[in-house]
């Protein structure tokens, strides 16, 4: 038997090769497993975070100090046909409140409040002692100099925690002028009646808001942080004149005042293109201060109140009369003292005999006898398409609700 030795220059014997694509698949599978198990942690723990513990954390992270405060958009301002503000947006503040700075001293600090600001002692002190937040509003749309003279006070007793932000106020420049129509706004910037409520979509605007995360009473600089800006709202333009509804209102005051009657109203119109340039109510009450009158002067009488239309219909009943060619302004009436129609006996404001007046002289006297004679070449039913011409029980498109 020989054996073989492997000398230098030999080469050993083969030996049987491992093979790498099962020791790939291995790993590969392994891989899959362990990032599944991570997938499903991760997955479980989102799912409780999102699902079951939502709440929780929101009232931690509320508790941590996460502010949310409203960014009030600038009301747009409605002017008259001249550009001269009848309602506009002026400087305003909110004052706020951190219950953790005011929460020991929060009985002195409502009473001020309460006191300066004319809102509730006994919610003001709850808003005080809130716990689990950094901020608390405690009035809105107060005016610049007092909010600030309170907030001033307030520190200058040695009490922490009340600030002011911004908040626009409505003003109305001129006060009772064209109040009657402008409407106002509620102690909640609430739109309550006339434009400000009729087109409160296109005058609002969008309030924004601003979130941020604050700790110790200040705000973390690299702690969350979002801010959605606010929209302002777009202005109005009416065809009022601003001069010509002050001088309208002062006419009827005095008419009113001076014939002893409870209320009047006057309407001013451009004949040429049918703008309105005044609507004009007495009494009236000052949009800036609506409580301090009656409830039943904060409305339009121009524009709600029913009135019998009396000698102005005669003009329509005669304009379809003419129209119709049924009569010429020289047409010759007779007048007896009184006609007898349906229910009642019709008669003029002024005692007469028979009279022999044409139709200019039937306006001219204004006589109820004369126009209901003349209306008799009418039809009823002709009679009504006439006035439905005119746009007797339409709406009249002035742009104002009712």
């Amino acid at each position: 038997m020989t054996r073989r030795v492997a000398g230098p220059g030999t080469p050993p014997a083969a030996r049987p090769r491992r093979s790498l694509r099962g020791t790939s698949l291995v790993r590969l599978r392994v891989s899959f497993v362990i990032l599944a198990m991570v997938v499903s942690v991760f997955g479980a723990r989102l799912f409780q975070l999102q699902g079951i513990d939502a709440q929780a954390y929101a009232a931690r992270a509320e508790a941590a100090g996460l502010v949310t405060l409203e960014l009030p958009a600038t009301r747009g301002a409605i002017t008259d046909r001249n550009g001269t503000p009848l309602a506009e947006s002026v400087d305003g503040l909110m004052v706020v409140a951190d219950p953790t700075k005011t929460r020991e001293d929060a009985g002195a600090i409502a009473e001020l409040l309460a006191a300066r600001l004319d809102v509730d002692y006994f919610d003001i002190l709850e808003r005080l002692r809130k716990p689990n937040t950094q901020f608390q509003y405690i009035a809105r749309r107060v005016p610049s100099t007092t909010a600030r003279a309170v907030v001033e006070t307030i520190e200058a007793r040695g009490f922490q925690g009340i600030d002011v932000r911004r908040d626009p106020v409505r003003d109305y420049p001129a006060n009772d002028v064209a109040a009657n129509i402008m409407g106002f706004m509620g102690s909640e910037g609430q739109p309550m009646d006339g434009f400000e409520l009729l087109f409160d979509d296109v005058l609002a605007g969008k309030d924004g808001s601003a979130t941020y995360e604050q700790g110790g009473g200040n705000r973390i600089p690299l702690g969350d942080n979002s801010t959605v800006p606010p929209v302002s709202g777009q202005d109005l333009r009416l065809t009022i004149d601003r001069d010509v509804q002050w001088y309208t209102q002062r006419v009827v005051r005095q008419a009113v005042q001076a014939s002893g009657g409870e209320s009047g109203a006057a309407v001013v119109m451009d004949t040429q293109t049918g703008e309105l340039l005044a609507l004009a109510d007495h009494p009236t009450f000052d949009a800036n201060n609506p409580l301090a009158s009656p409830e039943e002067d904060l409305g339009a009488r121009s524009l709600f109140d029913v009135y019998e239309p009396g000698s102005v219909e005669k003009v329509l009943t005669a304009s379809s009369l003419l129209d119709a060619g049924l009569v010429t302004p020289r047409t010759r009436i007779t007048v007896p003292n009184q006609i007898r129609r349906q229910d009642r006996v019709i008669g003029d404001y002024w005692d007469h005999g028979r009279l022999r007046l044409t139709l200019t002289g039937v306006l001219a006297k204004s006589s109820n006898i004369g126009t209901v004679l003349a209306a008799d070449e009418l039809t009823p039913r002709r009679m009504h398409h006439y006035l439905s011409s005119y746009g007797l029980g339409a709406k009249s498109g002035v742009g104002f609700a009712g």
